[in-house]
């Protein structure tokens, strides 16, 4: 019971500070199958990650032809979909958190990366797909100092 309490307390406070974070220039990019929006959250309080708001959004027809099992990993087997790529190099985030926005037919993930000194003013965001489509989605993200 008390795991459960303090999972849900996790929970809330992350969504908490996702929420309070303001948001800068939505990044976007996609095709029929699926939509890909990308938008940094500046944290005053955190210096020490760079936090992404990503929400992927199916087509309706990938929808229908979606498993339940393929719904499930949608929501909580995202961690090695995102990258950024630095120097020709893949990094992978710190943390992938699945965010639950109560609409149906979009996924909504909080990501965020340590910093590197070498991102620059911008950085190159991936999410390679591993449940619908098998693609491959890149989109360049201009940053924002916090």
């Amino acid at each position: 019971m008390k795991t459960r309490i303090k999972q849900y307390f996790f929970m809330t406070l992350l969504l908490g500070l996702a929420a309070c974070g303001k948001k800068v220039d939505r990044s976007a990019t996609g095709d029929k199958d699926l939509q890909l929006q990308v938008s940094q959250i500046i944290d005053n309080s955190s210096e020490s990650e760079i936090s992404l708001k990503v929400r992927i959004i199916p087509s309706a027809k990938m929808l229908a032809s979606l498993a339940k099992e393929d719904n499930i990993k949608l929501q909580f087997d995202m961690d090695s979909c995102f990258y950024e790529l630095n120097k020709k190099k893949a990094k992978y985030p710190a943390m992938v958190q699945n965010i639950n926005n109560g609409q149906k037919g979009n996924y909504e993930y909080l990501v965020a990366f340590e910093p590197d000194k070498n991102t620059g003013d911008s950085l190159s965001f991936f999410y390679k797909d591993r449940f619908l489509n098998k693609k491959l989605y890149s989109v360049k993200i201009p940053l924002h100092s916090n």
